[in-house]
């Protein structure tokens, strides 16, 4: 196969490479490829009931502190944020699973069904609810996954 990019684009894949992340253009290839699958994923009438169910404003669930605050001013089911917890990072409610690990895990290849391998506890539905945190609070899980993979 044959890709011809502008030169904008030729000038962003050498950046990345010369970033470390990675090793060649194929593999920013791959991983804008596997990106743009992603987001074909967030079309999903699951994920969007999800989000219409955070729209609606549910209430987050308590936290092993026994509080937890929403991830932004609407909470979003299924996940939160408690202090003290996995230094405050948007978690799987009730869990200490970060959303970002299951973000990074993603963006790496894995399937959802080997997401669910990794962590046995974990159900299809809250794994639905993090990538609806992923899509809403885009920023916030770039800062986390640039503050803990980079580390």
């Amino acid at each position: 196969m044959i890709v011809t990019l502008t030169k904008e684009l030729e000038s962003l894949v050498q950046a990345k490479v010369r970033s470390g992340r990675y090793a060649d253009a194929s593999d920013v290839l791959r991983a804008a490829l596997r990106r743009l699958e992603m987001d074909d994923d967030y079309e999903s009438p699951a994920l969007e009931a999800v989000l219409q169910e955070a729209k609606k404003g549910k209430i987050v669930g308590g936290g092993a502190a026994g509080y937890s605050v929403p991830v932004t001013d609407t909470p979003m089911t299924g996940i939160e944020k408690t202090l003290g917890v996995n230094g405050g990072d948007a978690c799987i409610a009730g869990t200490r699973i970060p959303v970002w690990v299951l973000e990074e895990m993603r963006r790496q290849g894995a399937t959802e069904a080997e997401i669910l391998e990794d962590f046995p506890s974990l159900t299809p539905g809250q794994l639905a609810h993090a990538w609806a945190c992923v899509k809403k609070q885009q920023a916030e899980i770039e800062a986390a996954l640039t503050a803990h993979v980079e580390a």
